[in-house]
């Protein structure tokens, strides 16, 4: 840009020293004015002669030049982001207090309980008539299920500020097959220690509600190798009945959960405990198999329902299937205080979707809506991430659909394949399917 009227410079002297950016230009409306130039900043400068008003000739361009930084923007650019740093620093302590401080709520009992801050106000109850549940349905999925995403961004944080100092020694490191997926320490489930050492009362491992009762369920990560014998002591000092197995072992070409159960139908120790497969009835979607299982002098018989084409992240195709899967473990479970093991492979996704839909099915025979929001958030209390992903989420309320629709009731499952163990003499009394 031209930064001064025409003017001759060369009236006494061959040189003229002339400064670009020397005037204040504060009002100058109309004119030329050489005003300041940017602090910090690159320019190059080329001087055009003219000897008549169509008549001149240019210089070339000049080197790039940089003016100097400007103090007051650098103390400005470094001050303003450090006050900005202290205040989201303390507003973010001052709400952290608030959501620690606990408040006492008097329980039927006349004892205090303690609630955080947070739980009190998070709202984790949506509640939808069944009759009103085709119309909910069809508006959640809406434009690319926004109001599912809406709804499940809402969940993200219920639970996240419980403790999980037992996971995270040293010792218990190892353990997990996840860093990020660690059992809470108010719900987690904790092992007769072996030995004074730190770590053997620990399981990556935690007690979730079901429809039954606070403690029906026992949700724990696929096992290591390392902690296999830990799963089959946690089952015999929890008195489990069942395990459900959402995973397979192997999961394109990564181990997802060890192979912690007897290949075949020959007595295998897992630590003192040992195991026999007594029999096997394989399905196109899933297998169910008995073990006895026996400690010192006491044997007990133990249900594996094992769902072998759930995808990892994702969710079986069609949903049916899974309807039908949950049916069949429920008959075949039926109702009994002693808990049952889930897991998948970091156990929180598939372990969560099962056990939400299994708690929606037994809803919907005795009441006429249904809270699916409210029984993730209740299951995140206690595990982290339960129902991981916004698929899971939506998968349960397409299965919920699928029942009201009865659709489930023309799946076609096909013939068993049965395999049992001709060698196992039921010599001690135990009944065959008993529990």
């Amino acid at each position: 840009f031209q930064v001064h009227e025409p003017y001759y410079p060369f009236n006494d002297s061959l040189v003229e020293d002339f400064v670009v950016g020397a005037e204040n230009c504060k009002g100058v409306l109309e004119g030329y004015c050489n005003g300041p130039l940017k602090p910090a900043s690159s320019y190059r400068i080329k001087v055009r002669a003219f000897t008549t008003d169509s008549a001149f000739t240019d210089t070339v361009f000049s080197y790039p030049i940089q003016t100097e930084a400007d103090n007051r923007t650098l103390l400005a650019g470094i001050l303003v982001p450090l006050v900005l740093l202290v205040l989201v620093v303390g507003v973010a302590l001052f709400w952290k207090r608030r959501r620690l401080v606990p408040f006492a709520k008097k329980t039927k009992h006349g004892k205090a309980d303690t609630m955080s801050v947070a739980d009190s106000e998070v709202v984790t109850n949506r509640p939808v008539k069944l009759k009103d549940f085709a119309d909910h349905y069809r508006i959640m999925s809406a434009d690319s299920d926004f109001r599912f995403s809406e709804e499940f961004e809402l969940l993200k944080n219920i639970g996240r500020d419980k403790p999980c100092n037992a996971a995270d020694l040293p010792v218990n490191r190892p353990k997990n097959r996840f860093t990020n997926i660690l059992p809470y320490d108010h719900s987690r489930i904790k092992l007769m220690p072996t030995d004074d050492e730190e770590g053997t009362d620990y399981i990556n491992a935690n007690y979730i509600p079901g429809y039954n009762s606070p403690r029906e369920f026992i949700v724990t990560q696929g096992p290591l190798h390392s902690t296999r014998d830990d799963l089959w002591r946690m089952i015999w000092e929890q008195n489990c009945r069942a395990i459900v197995m959402l995973t397979r072992c192997i999961e394109k070409g990564r181990e997802k959960c060890d192979h912690y159960w007897p290949f075949d139908m020959q007595p295998v120790y897992y630590g003192d405990i040992q195991v026999i497969l007594l029999n096997e009835s394989q399905y196109s979607h899933w297998t169910i198999s008995e073990f006895k299982v026996s400690r010192n002098e006491q044997s007990r018989i133990l249900k594996h329902f094992h769902f072998t084409t759930w995808p990892d992240f994702g969710v079986p195709e069609p949903a049916q299937v899974l309807v039908k899967f949950v049916r069949t473990f429920r008959e075949r479970i039926g109702y009994d205080p002693k808990p049952i093991v889930v897991h998948c492979s970091a156990g929180v996704g598939r372990s969560g979707t099962f056990i939400a839909l299994d708690r929606v099915l037994q809803h919907i025979q005795k009441h006429d809506y249904v809270d699916i929001f409210g029984i993730v958030s209740e299951m995140r209390k206690e595990r982290v991430w339960m129902v991981q992903n916004e698929q899971q989420y939506i998968c349960v309320h397409q299965c919920l659909q699928c029942v009201l629709e009865k659709k489930e009731e023309f799946l076609e499952l096909g013939r068993p394949e049965a395999h049992d163990n001709q060698g196992y003499d039921d010599d001690e009394g135990i009944a065959e399917s008993g529990i």
